[in-house]
């Protein structure tokens, strides 16, 4: 029931979006903006813009949605462009109108932002709340995650993200951090088993309703049965299976580590390996093993989301990017997972490997993420493509509204974008 102009990116999103992390320049890009990321300059501007983007966004407005976004943006976006980008005719053909009240619940930090053409701009990342109704429904409370930019004197909408805390905390009853409670034991361990067999069993069937009514409450409560199963949602965790199985079988392998989180419910959260064996109705088989989150929560198991991985941290490094000279089956299919997930969070639209130069069509979200974060997804992109043995060897990176090269990547020259 949030709006969502751009798709989240399950766990890698915590590397790869913007609103996570904005990269500091030479300065605050306001006088006021020094004051350790909490109070905001012209608050009640802010507050005024917050209400018209979602008088706009629950009118349908697109044009006003779009003349809200950043000038540097807008410069490199047309307002069809951002239409298709968002989906906006398609989701709204589907889904009847929402009105969402929205209010600015807090300020979780911020810091000054400079954009490839040189320009600077102040980003805060946001804690917003809202009641969500439509026609014939009880209002749903809803809290998720924006960034907003100020610059030219004026706040512009950002980005919607995952979320509904600020990024690294478990908001406590006054807003204070609380850490989870590390190292709790496995609750439940048969149900969560026979948990995961059902799951993927929907999952074969494409059963929209058993899929959704596994995702956790906080899911459920941020968007309905239909918006799941036509907005994203269940496309995205129907690629738990592969489009030839005939039949799933699942294992719980290992418990990696769970830790209990009381706000916004008591809940305990386990990560866990499972073991996923596919058969096709030729009666070939497929066998790999990942990483699961699951949640405990009222007596139920619910599911998180998927990662990457064969094995827990304790038995192998945190499960980051594998070096870049791990040429390995294993390393290989890590990078090209990744470059998947890239492609289906709308980071890039392709990648196409050559002997000595590669190449990447990136999409906005590409541009808008930090210095780092761009820096991160060209390595592994450039070792997806490249043994590093050649020197010479070079991946470089487009627009897609552009032929124009933007960027160029190497090991030895590093990351250089226009």
């Amino acid at each position: 029931m949030m709006r969502a102009v751009l798709s989240g990116l399950g766990l890698f999103a915590l590397l790869l979006l913007p609103i996570t992390a904005a990269r500091p320049s030479e300065g605050p890009a306001d006088p006021a903006a020094n004051v350790g990321g909490m109070p905001v300059p012209d608050e009640a501007r802010l507050r005024s813009r917050i209400a018209a983007f979602s008088a706009a966004t629950d009118s349908r407005d697109a044009r006003g949605m779009y003349e809200m976004l950043t000038p540097y943006i807008r410069s490199n976006m047309t307002l069809e462009d951002y239409k298709r980008d968002a989906g906006l005719d398609e989701r709204w053909a589907q889904s009847p109108p929402t009105q969402l009240a929205t209010a600015l619940e807090r300020v979780c930090s911020c810091s000054d932002w400079r954009y490839p053409d040189g320009s600077r701009t102040f980003r805060c990342v946001l804690l917003l709340s809202g009641n969500a109704a439509r026609p014939g429904d009880p209002p749903v409370r809803a809290r998720w995650l924006e960034m907003w930019e100020r610059t030219g004197g004026e706040w512009y909408y950002g980005i919607t993200g995952e979320g509904d805390r600020c990024p690294g905390e478990e908001a406590g009853a006054a807003g204070a951090p609380v850490a989870p409670a590390p190292d709790v034991a496995l609750p439940e361990e048969a149900q969560l088993v026979s948990r995961l067999q059902a799951y993927y069993d929907a999952i074969l069937a494409k059963d929209a309703r058993v899929m959704y009514e596994t995702q956790t409450p906080s899911t459920r409560a941020a968007q309905s049965l239909e918006e799941y199963r036509d907005h994203g949602g269940m496309a995205f965790n129907l690629g738990l299976v592969g489009p030839t199985a005939s039949k799933v079988t699942v294992r719980l392998e290992q418990t990696c580590s769970c830790s209990r989180f009381e706000q916004p419910y008591p809940r305990i959260r386990c990560d866990v390996l499972v073991s996923r064996l596919q058969e096709d109705a030729s009666g070939a088989q497929t066998r790999d093993t990942h990483h699961e989150l699951w949640e405990h929560a009222d007596g139920e198991w619910f599911y998180v989301i998927a990662g990457v991985g064969s094995q827990c941290a304790t038995t192998r490094r945190a499960d980051g990017p594998p070096a870049d000279t791990d040429r390995s089956p294993e390393a290989q299919l890590w990078r090209a997972k990744m470059v998947k997930r890239l492609i289906s969070a709308d980071v890039i639209r392709r990648i196409e490997c050559g002997p000595t130069e590669s190449s990447v069509v990136v999409r906005p979200q590409f541009t808008w993420s930090s210095r780092s974060d761009q820096e991160l997804m060209a390595r592994i992109l450039y070792f997806y493509c490249f043994d590093g043995l050649d020197e010479k060897a070079l991946l470089v990176f487009r627009h897609e509204l552009s032929p124009k090269v933007i960027g160029r990547y190497s090991p030895t020259s590093g990351l250089k974008m226009k």
